[in-house]
This record gives structure tokens, C-alpha cells and sequence, in this order.
């Protein structure tokens, strides 16, 4: 039974239930197996099977074989490889940071004075860098317990003017057909499926487009207006690019350190509009939490990934977390294939797709790939059989046939 459909984000766990017991997670793009799935009751274990070595090694040898001198930078990187298990929420946050936050939502959902320095009367409204949209963490830390809060409660969400313009500053960069003709040495497959598709670094702000989205359409966060008119902020940031013509990592620190200031000021000038009102920034950023100095009423809270020499043997999660990681995987890789024990392929997933075709079409049109839309195949002979490919199509057509509504906070 052949099976090629779209997919929601949220219909994967009708996927991972109709798995083997044991699966490999191999990302055609880089060539090599990534991760190992093990399902055991109610929990996954997840483990790292490519080495950074290994995962360098198989980049290098790919981006020899393209006539396109910028194709490595397209390559995602083993830190990236790795950052998908903290965007699915696999992985948690450096345990200070994990602390920090455990600690912050008690107190939020207290009603006495708390070590925030927030009084009774205050609302507190949460803010974030543009890392945090990227890093998919308001889907992993924020969205659930906002949902699990029942009742008046007094904290939201508040999202900078200015996270909006990074989001989208070069999202709409893509392949040009003259790079898909450059890939011809790697296959068929990233030939056909990459032609006219959101670029590496448009890819991850897309996922982060998503977050804001739903931040303001289910969980109705509030928008910190811009500090200054958009002629002063371009003049600020041609002014830093123009200091380091000669150096681009340099110019694009400088970059970064102009819109850390800007959307400090706009949360800043946010906060202070009532004085019962404080803004908690959480930020990946140290440079970020640093430019919050002077606001009152802003509270930075600097918080750090785990280390890649900690995540040593498999980690276990949710279902949930796993059927996240496979959709971070298909957007950041592009597509992943699922295989088992044996290497024999299961399925495969696509997080981006090429337009046309009786049944395709485009997401990046973006509606489609901004509502979570994925494309799964299974080939006719799929290790999965007939009986659980047969299972999973059942439960797809179900699924797709109910209509939830929006998460309302």
C-alpha cells in the first residue's frame, strides 16, 4: 500500500503508533542517521547516533560534489542537528535555566510577593528575544502551560514590534533554479524537492513566523510598539554594517547589538505605560539581557542550552516531543526518512515540497507551511506492512476529518 498525503504537525502521533518498536531517523540532505527512536509504553528514548565527526565528515564530502560555492552554508551544522531536540522539547534547558523557569512560573501563579521583585497589584507580561521565536520555545515552554492555566491568572505574552521585522528580514530568500541545477550531483530527490523552496535561513524563520502567529492568534499576546520611527532604526543598522564593511561576522554582531538595544527600549517603554505592569525578557542572549539596563520594570532572565557533552545516552520524552522532533527534522533537513532495524525505509516526511503535481502543492505560498503542513509517503513495498500501513491511513482520514478549535487563553 502506497501512502502520500499532507499531514499536520499534530497527526504525527497517529504515525508513531504505527511504528515498529525500534526506528532510525536518516536525513537524506547530510546523508547519515541522525537519531534512534526506541518506544517503550508511555515514553521514547532518544539517542544521538551521528558523531560530530562523522556528521562534519559526510557534510564535507556532500558540498564537494555541488557546483555551488555557498552550498555548505546550507548544510545545517551539528549544533543545529543537535538544537532540534531542544526545539522539540526532547531535550530541556541547561538545568540552572530549567530551575529558573520552574521557579518563575511558581511565582507567577502565586498571589503573594514573589523573588521577581513583582509586587501584588503588578501584571506581568512575558517578552522574548528573536532566538526564542527561532528556537521554537514559546511551542515547548510557554504555549502548554498557558493552556494548562485555568481561571484569572495574572501574566501574558508580549512580543517586540521588532521581533516581527528580524522574523522576517530575508524569509522569503529561496533556491533559484540555478541552484537546484548545481545539487544535480546529489540525486534526484534534493534536485526535485528543494527547487524554489525557502533557504536554510528562511526556513528557520518560518518556524519562528509560527510561533508568533500563534502567539497572537490563540494565545492573543500584545504587541510592544516600535521605539523609534523605521527611517531611525535602517539609518542605526546601516550605520553599524557600515563600520564593518571588511569584516561580516563583525557587522552582523554590530547588527544584532542594534536590534537587542531596539527591542529592549520597545519592551522598556512597554512596561512603563502602567505602573503596576512588569516585563519578564527572556533572551538566549547575554548581549540581549544586558541592553534591558535602565528600564524599569524590565526583568531580564538570560537562559542557556545544554551543553552537547551532557546529552550523553538516550534521553527520554514524550510521544509528544517525539512526534515534534520528526516535524523540527523535516523543516530544518527537509525532509526526513523514517527506516528500521534493518535500514529498511518506513516512510518519509517532507517539511518542504516541490509546487505542482496532482496532489502537491506548494506551503510556502505560506500558508500551508505556517499552519503546520507536512507531506508523509510511504513507498508501496514500506517496511511498515500492510496491516500498519493500512492502520495509519485510518487513523489519518479520522483525524483529518475533525474539526478542534483554536486554543483560546
Amino acid at each position: 500500500m502506497r501512502l502520500s498525503r499532507r499531514v499536520t504537525a499534530g497527526q504525527l502521533n497517529a504515525l508513531l503508533n504505527c511504528l515498529p518498536e525500534s526506528v532510525a531517523l536518516h536525513l537524506p540532505l547530510v546523508s547519515v542517521d541522525a537519531f534512534s527512536l526506541q518506544f517503550a509504553g508511555a515514553d521514547v528514548a532518544v539517542r544521538i547516533v551521528a558523531t560530530r565527526a562523522g556528521y562534519q565528515t559526510s557534510c564535507s564530502g556532500i558540498a564537494s560534489r555541488v557546483a555551488w560555492s555557498s552550498f555548505s552554508g546550507e548544510l545545517p551544522s551539528y549544533r543545529l542537528l543537535v538544537d532540534c531536540l531542544t526545539m522539540s522539547g526532547v531535550v530541556p534547558l541547561h538545568q540552572e535555566s530549567e530551575a529558573e523557569l520552574a521557579a518563575l512560573f511558581t511565582a507567577l501563579n502565586r498571589p503573594e510577593p514573589h523573588s521577581f521583585d513583582i509586587g501584588l497589584e503588578d501584571h506581568i507580561f512575558l517578552g522574548f528575544d528573536t532566538n526564542c521565536f527561532r528556537k521554537c520555545f514559546l511551542s515547548t515552554y510557554i504555549f502548554p502551560r498557558l493552556m494548562a492555566t485555568r481561571g484569572p491568572r495574572r501574566w501574558d505574552l508580549v512580543i517586540s514590534e521588532y521581533n516581527i521585522s528580524e522574523i522576517s528580514h530575508r524569509i522569503s530568500t529561496k533556491y533559484q533554479p540555478v541552484h537546484a541545477d548545481a545539487m544535480q550531483g546529489l540525486g534526484t530527490w534534493v534536485r526535485s524537492v528543494f527547487a524554489g523552496q525557502p533557504r536554510l535561513d528562511a526556513r528557520l524563520r518560518k518556524l519562528g513566523l509560527v510561533q508568533y502567529r500563534r502567539a497572537l492568534e490563540e494565545y492573543r499576546a500584545q504587541r510592544a510598539p516600535k521605539a523609534a520611527s523605521d527611517r531611525s532604526f535602517r539609518d542605526d543598522l546601516n550605520r553599524a554594517a557600515e563600520l564593518h564593511t571588511d569584516d561580516p561576522a563583525a557587522g552582523y554582531d554590530a547588527r544584532t547589538a542594534v536590534v537587542d538595544q531596539y527591542i529592549a527600549r520597545s519592551y522598556g517603554e512597554f512596561a512603563a505605560e502602567a505602573k503596576t505592569r512588569k516585563v519578564i525578557f527572556l533572551t538566549f542572549d547575554r548581549g540581549a539581557a544586558d541592553a534591558c539596563a535602565g528600564y524599569e520594570g524590565l526583568l531580564p532572565v538570560t537562559l542557556t542550552q545544554q551543553p552537547l557533552h551532557e546529552i550523553d545516552g538516550p534521553v527520554t520524552c514524550s510521544w509528544e516531543a517525539a512526534g515534534s522532533l520528526l516535524e523540527v527534522l523535516a523543516r530544518v533537513f527537509g525532509r526526513v526518512d523514517l527506516r528500521d532495524d534493518n535500514s529498511n525505509p518506513l516512510c518519509s516526511i517532507d517539511g518542504v515540497w516541490r509546487p505542482g503535481g496532482p496532489e502537491r502543492r506548494s506551503p510556502c505560498g505560506d500558508d500551508d507551511l505556517l499552519a503546520g503542513a507536512l507531506w508523509l509517503s510511504a513507498p508501496v513495498d514500506t517496511a511498515l506492512g500492510e496491516a500498519r500501513a493500512s492502520r495509519l491511513a485510518r487513523y489519518l482520514d479520522c483525524l483529518s476529518s475533525i474539526r478542534l478549535p483554536a486554543a483560546r487563553a
